[in-house]
């Protein structure tokens, strides 16, 4: 339904309308490795620049580190083995169909045994 503003400009009106959608979804580990991350790719150019610039040892509590004696990868292997941090979040869609629509939504958890309450509500706008 469209009303007009000043008579000539088609103006969308909306009504709010109310549906549920369940979805449910399987627990799943996840992690964030750090060597993926954006951080970790200017980690590594800013060691491009401090060799670049002449910073080839770096000062530290128990002598010094030799930045540009390898790349960042193989420093990170080595002294870094693992980089991930665990996330305790799940990844879900949700039927989100129309345009130029804000969607609310909110989450409640069951593991079989124990039931939480719901989440406050969040939204999200879907423009096309």
């Amino acid at each position: 339904m469209e009303g007009l503003l000043g008579g000539a400009v088609p103006v969308p009106l909306h009504d709010d309308v109310w549906t549920t959608a369940q979805n449910a979804v399987w627990p799943q580990e996840r992690s964030i490795d750090v060597k993926l991350t954006s951080a970790y790719g200017i980690a590594n150019l800013a060691q491009g620049v401090l060799c670049w610039a002449g910073f080839n040892e770096l000062a530290t509590g128990g002598g010094t580190f030799r930045l540009c004696d390898g790349d960042l990868g193989t420093i990170a292997d080595n002294f870094l083995p693992t980089i991930k941090f665990r996330l305790p979040y799940q990844d879900t869609t949700v039927p989100a169909s129309q345009w130029m629509t804000t969607y609310y939504w909110r989450f409640r958890t069951n593991n079989g045994t124990y039931t939480s309450n719901y989440t406050g509500w969040s939204s999200f706008y879907r423009s096309l």
